[in-house]
């Protein structure tokens, strides 16, 4: 699976006086005012006073950063990463909701982090706030704190479409150097509350799609490799192409040839021993195509997910719990991309399949099936769909709930419900005469108690 590197820059804004000044105002030293920002896929994401913002790394006012802490790699893929900053720009990270000490550029470092790579950001900045606050002087100063923003000036918004968009801001982008942090008035990067411009809230905040990563790229090719026998020189181009793009070890075309390789690497499986193990690492290749937007959009990549569904509805309650996982796990990873749900779900020769497949292995199937199948309707419902499909996976979500699954799949399919709902205005009514009872799933967590709550009012 492709991975990017994370790094944390951090940027020291008092150029090296609150080390000196700490002693005296807050009885205790603390080493700096931190501003931070989150480098991945080429950019640096911060958040400040306008809102979550990106730039080139080091790009803004600030100059380089004072340190830099490597977090890793991630394996969350550019287009997942950008919607869920989407997400969080739209709802808990709007610019309005900003607070220096509250909630502040750290907060929002802290919780990028976690999410790319489980790694937490230096406790020392994270706490900083608290350290002040609980000073005298800290609650002397907090009320002028109350009414100040940071904004680094040089960085550009990230809009609501979870794209990086020209700023908005009026600040002119600078061409930072090593000095321009020390040369520059610490002052000029606050600015008071209201002459921040505030953010639209016409879009509606989407939790981030659930995606699975592969692991072990090489391992599943060699074991490709190895089922091929001496088929494997015929198609050692495509299993060097397909490693190169889940690995990100160079830039690989998707040609109508290596679309064709991976069709004929899929026929093989007819010739080899072990088909079932075949069938698996092959699977495991196609999971990582799926978050691959470039493979989804050429035109022949739906050949093969469409010989995978209708094989799979066929009678997928009986296919075996191994196989059918990864299956619906690379389902999942298709749709969570917007060219991947179109595919599949707006295309009249693969929509009946993954109908059949979804709602089957929602009802039928064993708990890891069952969960696999709620993250493929999470991930469904994310989008728009036609009121039919809406209808049916509802029907099916709405019989699943009857069963008290774990809180896991009862988060996905209250999810998914309350989506189908607003594609179709039937269902409401559909769940109101079958008794759906909502209210029983509160106190789960605060994002089931939300959910609860709209689907009560949609159902009243």
């Amino acid at each position: 699976m492709a991975t990017n590197a994370v790094k944390l820059y951090i940027y020291e804004l008092s150029n090296g006086l609150a080390r000196q000044m700490s002693p005296l105002l807050l009885g205790k030293q603390i080493d700096g005012i931190w501003h931070t920002g989150v480098v991945c896929f080429g950019h640096e994401f911060f958040f400040g006073g306008g809102g979550i913002e990106y730039c080139r790394p080091g790009g803004t006012i600030l100059g380089q950063p004072d340190e830099v802490i490597n977090l890793g790699d991630t394996h969350i893929p550019e287009d997942v990463f950008m919607e869920y900053l989407r997400g969080l720009g739209a709802d808990a990270f709007r610019a309005d909701k900003y607070h220096l000490f509250e909630h502040n550029c750290n907060k929002f470092s802290n919780e990028v982090t976690m999410f790319l790579t489980g790694r937490k950001i230096p406790k020392h900045i994270h706490d900083l706030p608290n350290d002040i606050l609980n000073s005298a002087f800290g609650q002397m100063i907090k009320p002028i704190v109350d009414s100040m923003r940071v904004t680094p000036a040089g960085g550009s918004t990230v809009d609501d479409s979870g794209h990086v968009s020209s700023s908005s801001s009026s600040h002119p982008r600078p061409n930072p150097s090593s000095k321009a942090k020390e040369s520059s008035n610490p002052e000029s990067i606050f600015e008071p509350r209201s002459d921040q411009h505030q953010p639209s809230t016409n879009h509606e905040s989407l939790p981030v799609p659930v995606v699975h990563n592969v692991e072990d790229v090489t391992k599943i090719l060699e074991a490709l490799q190895s089922d091929l026998g001496e088929d494997r020189t015929e198609l050692e181009s495509c299993l060097d192409d397909i490693e190169s793009l889940l690995l990100k070890k160079k830039e690989v075309v998707i040609s109508e040839e290596f679309v064709s390789s991976i069709e004929k690497l899929f026929s093989k499986m007819k010739e080899v021993k072990d088909k079932p193990r075949f069938l698996l690492n092959f699977l495991g290749v196609m999971k990582g195509l799926c978050l691959e937007k470039s493979y989804l959009e050429h035109p022949k990549a739906q050949d093969i997910l469409y010989k995978l569904i209708s094989e799979l509805s066929v009678c997928p309650s009986k296919q075996s719990q191994i196989i059918l996982v990864p299956s619906l796990q690379m389902l999942c990873n298709a749709v969570s991309i917007k060219p991947g749900h179109d595919l599949l779900l707006s295309n009249t020769a693969s929509q009946p399949h993954m109908l059949s497949v979804l709602t089957n292995c929602l009802l039928e199937g064993e708990n890891d099936v069952q969960l696999a199948a709620s993250e493929l309707t999470f991930n469904v419902a994310r989008h728009k769909v036609s009121s039919d499909i809406a209808f049916e996976c509802s029907t099916a979500v709405m019989e699943l709930l009857t069963r008290e699954p774990d809180k896991t799949i009862t988060y996905y399919c209250l999810f998914a419900l309350h989506r189908f709902m607003q594609y179709n205005s039937e269902i409401p009514g559909l769940a109101k005469a079958l008794e759906v009872d909502v209210t029983k799933y509160k106190g789960q967590s605060d994002e089931v108690d939300s959910l609860c709550q709209q689907l009560t009012v949609l159902m009243t």
